[in-house]
């Protein structure tokens, strides 16, 4: 459901060539107020809202997912085109 979300929002927004071009319309956030594309994700999955992590934003860019805390302004790379970092598995 978010990949569909996301796609949908990011398809006049995607540019390859110029993969921080538009991060911030493609980024999704998780603070005081949570992105619409995650809470109806949260609702396909029967999962509660307030589970969700706070004080986090996603940049979905071409080659790269990043989940910046925004508390601490720690960034961590979550997706890299060629290595997937949550199970460790290349591409």
């Amino acid at each position: 459901c978010l990949y569909r979300e996301l796609e949908f929002r990011c398809v006049y927004h995607w540019y390859p060539g110029e993969p921080q071009r538009g991060s911030g319309y493609r980024s999704v956030l998780s603070d005081i107020n949570v992105d619409v594309a995650l809470a109806r994700a949260c609702a396909a999955a029967s999962l509660p809202v307030l589970a969700l992590p706070r004080q986090r934003i996603m940049f979905v860019n071409p080659g790269e997912v990043k989940v910046v805390d925004t508390q601490s302004n720690a960034a961590e790379v979550v997706y890299h085109a060629g290595y997937a970092a949550v199970d460790g598995a290349g591409e």
